[in-house]
């Protein structure tokens, strides 16, 4: 599954939530997947660059979400 969404928004510090809705995506690829959605928290504390990514493998290999500040 590549899947890629891009947004830039500019946020107050605060902690924020976003939901993947990745049953969604699968359904429209026609794939079965394990996870219907996945809710991802984070906090803001300054107006640094943030990237919220999540990768899911349709294998049981590997289930990886990370939260990365350069």
């Amino acid at each position: 599954m590549n899947s890629k969404i891009f947004f830039i928004l500019r946020i107050l510090p605060g902690i924020y939530r976003l939901t993947f809705y990745v049953e969604l995506d699968s359904k429209k690829k026609k794939l079965e997947t394990f996870y219907p959605f996945v809710k991802v928290a984070f906090k803001i504390e300054d107006d640094a660059h943030y990237h919220v990514p999540i990768a899911l493998s349709d294998t049981p290999l590997t289930v990886v979400v990370n939260l990365i500040e350069p």
